[in-house]
């Protein structure tokens, strides 16, 4: 029997593998976001046991145990619908009705890779000369391929609406802003690039060989990595559900200018006088019906009457109060003050503030002291 060792390529992926299932069981013990933290973690799953032949490989034990070959590894089919999932309970907080059909593809991949395992070895290598490699093989990479694009595309749509909806209806929508996730995309579309080109080099020009392909699973492991640490570092915010479909409709036209006007008065004169704006967790929604109003007729006034949008108009007078506190030289802290205002936290905080000012709080802080002695 050949010997096994672990040589410093399986050591490098084996890390990024073992720190992959340490997230995985991170993530699926949160107890809340239940449905989104599990199908990240499953995606990382997923990702791992991609990972799992060239481990096994570079240490050598397909050579010791041959009927290793052809395990049940290779979930790509399911790599889009994971992506496509997680987003989706991201944004609305829930998967949609229909998200158990959408693993039938992944189902029979699994089903399929299960069958050839429980072969015999010979039986596995004739078929995979005969068929799965000239046919199967490159058909489902392919497959996957378009799978991941397409919920990538879906998804980053579906993001960029969530981020502009959050800044019509909360007033922290900052601290929910799913950059990463945008990041995350890019990522993937540099990885889907990189599994076409390969794939078509191994078709068209060189077999690329088990050794040649390392440093794509080395880049694998890196984006394991990254998938984990920012899921987990996400898992338990309480994030704003964006509705599927608009449910308010406005019963009287929302371009009468009169109307709005008055709305965006009493808007201002609420938020101010009885200072709503200290509410993080304040949402158009709350402050519509405070108006006896809705929130499309309201949105329009902000938008319209006041040239904002929601998550400006409350953030403006938040900054105001931080900058009022900030000249009377109190005793209290900065992040002490900004807490107070209405921000949610440090990081919003000091965003909202010099995306208003220009400065970040201490800079606009050191700039009074500066200007008053």
């Amino acid at each position: 029997m050949e010997s096994i060792s672990i040589g410093w390529r399986s050591a490098i992926l084996l890390i990024g593998a073992i720190q992959g299932l340490i997230t995985i069981v991170g993530l699926w013990r949160v107890p809340v976001n239940r449905a989104m933290n599990r199908f990240v973690a499953t995606l990382i799953l997923a990702f791992v046991l991609w990972m799992t032949p060239q481990i096994i490989g570079f240490a050598g034990f397909y050579q010791a145990f041959p009927w290793l070959t052809f395990m049940p590894s290779n979930w790509s089919l399911g790599y889009g619908v994971l992506i496509y999932l997680y987003c989706y309970c991201l944004v609305h907080g829930s998967p949609p009705s229909y998200w158990r059909w959408l693993f039938v593809p992944l189902l029979i991949q699994i089903g399929y890779y299960s069958v050839l395992f429980a072969l015999p070895v010979s039986t596995r290598w004739d078929w995979d000369d005969v068929v799965h490699s000239p046919y199967i093989d490159p058909a489902q990479e392919l497959l996957a391929l378009a799978f991941a694009v397409i919920a990538i595309g879906i998804s980053w749509r579906r993001v960029l609406r969530y981020r502009m909806w959050m800044q019509q209806n909360v007033s922290n929508g900052e601290t929910h802003d799913p950059t990463w996730v945008r990041h995350y995309f890019i990522a993937l579309v540099f990885t889907l690039a990189w599994v076409l080109a390969e794939l078509l080099y191994d078709r068209f020009v060189d077999p690329v060989s088990y050794v040649e392909g390392f440093y794509f699973y080395v880049w694998i492991s890196i984006a394991t990595y990254w998938l984990g640490y920012e899921a987990l570092r996400h898992a338990a915010l309480p994030n704003p559900v964006m509705p599927v479909t608009l449910e308010e409709v406005d019963p009287q036209p929302v371009d009468d200018t009169s109307r709005l006007e008055a709305l965006a008065t009493r808007l201002q004169s609420l938020v101010e006088g009885e200072k709503l704006y200290r509410d993080p967790d304040l949402s158009l929604k709350r402050l519509a019906s405070l108006v006896g109003s809705n929130t499309t007729t309201t949105s329009a006034a902000i938008n319209r009457r006041l040239g904002q949008n929601f998550s400006d108009f409350i953030n403006g007078y938040r900054v105001n109060e931080v900058r009022e506190a900030i000249a009377e030289q109190g005793s209290r802290t900065l992040l002490d003050i900004g807490l107070e205002a209405g921000f949610s936290s440090k990081t919003s905080f000091n965003r909202v503030f010099k995306q208003l000012t220009g400065q970040t709080p201490s800079a606009f802080k050191t700039a009074l002291k500066g200007a008053k002695s």
